[in-house]
């Protein structure tokens, strides 16, 4: 699936007004399990907030590292 076929899947499935996404929200927007996410994380390849131990991602740098490619 191209970048902007996933972006476009982000901006349908999320509501506008949610600017912060859990790490099951990317896991299935990205077609992947959430364990990936959190290694993709760890390996610093996909951009995260981290609140205490729980990750949270931002709904724009999301979007933006998918129409940047993500991580290749």
């Amino acid at each position: 699936m191209s970048a902007a076929r996933l972006v476009s899947s982000l901006r349908n499935a999320v509501a506008a007004d949610r600017l912060v996404l859990t790490a099951n929200e990317v896991a299935a927007l990205l077609r992947v399990h959430p364990t990936t996410v959190r290694a993709m994380v760890a390996a610093g390849s996909l951009p995260a907030i981290r609140a205490g131990r729980l990750l949270r991602f931002s709904r724009v740098a999301i979007e933006r590292w998918l129409d940047e490619g993500g991580a290749q």
